[in-house]
């Protein structure tokens, strides 16, 4: 019998993937919370073309919810980290990871006490959107660290102003974007940005 050949560990650095996510979990989770201006959630960047739609609290949005985060002061600019209410779906991803990981060394993947802070989770040199419950627009953090229920990012930039479709009034992924496809509308690049 051929011997399945080693698998490599899974990596410090772990690469956010759809395993364990539950964007229903993540809207029911998102409608508890109650919205201030300290709150911003946070949704994994997977490209620099990446845009979510900021959406009403307790609706999933297109990308993968990766928690919310009460920074410790009002202007977020200012901020270089805060306190990670982490979303179901990052709880169950990290679940997935620490199931995959235990399978690859032969071994039980130890159980998880909910009242517990999540294990620290590192993404040095990614980055994720932040957006408030009501943006104009949002915020990219980049050199994300999460270690147990802190969140440090080594920088912050304003992603505004966005650019929304005319139909729908979704936003566009890019500035000059000609093209909404969730719609399907065309337009021309000179209506207004905000």
């Amino acid at each position: 019998m051929k011997s399945r050949p080693d698998r490599p560990k899974l990596p410090e650095k772990a690469v956010w993937s759809r395993e364990g996510t539950d964007p229903a979990a993540d809207a029911r989770w998102l409608a508890g919370l109650q919205p201030t201006a300290r709150h911003y959630r946070l949704y994994l960047r997977e490209s620099p073309y990446d845009c979510p739609q900021p959406s009403e609290p307790g609706e999933p949005d297109g990308l993968d919810l990766f928690g919310v985060v009460l920074i410790d002061a009002d202007k977020i600019e200012e901020s270089r980290g805060g306190l990670l209410l982490p979303s179901p779906s990052m709880i169950g991803h990290l679940l997935a990871l620490r199931a995959a990981s235990a399978e690859w060394d032969g071994a039980a993947p130890a159980a998880r006490d909910p009242a517990a802070p999540i294990p620290s989770y590192r993404r040095t040199g990614g980055a994720m959107d932040a957006y408030r419950f009501d943006p104009a627009a949002g915020y990219l953090l980049g050199g994300v660290e999460v270690t147990q229920d802190r969140m440090q990012w080594q920088s912050v930039r304003l992603l505004g102003p966005v650019k929304r479709c005319p139909a729908c009034n979704r936003v566009l992924p890019m500035r000059y974007a000609t093209h909404c496809v969730p719609c399907g509308a065309w337009f021309s690049t000179t209506f207004d940005l905000t």
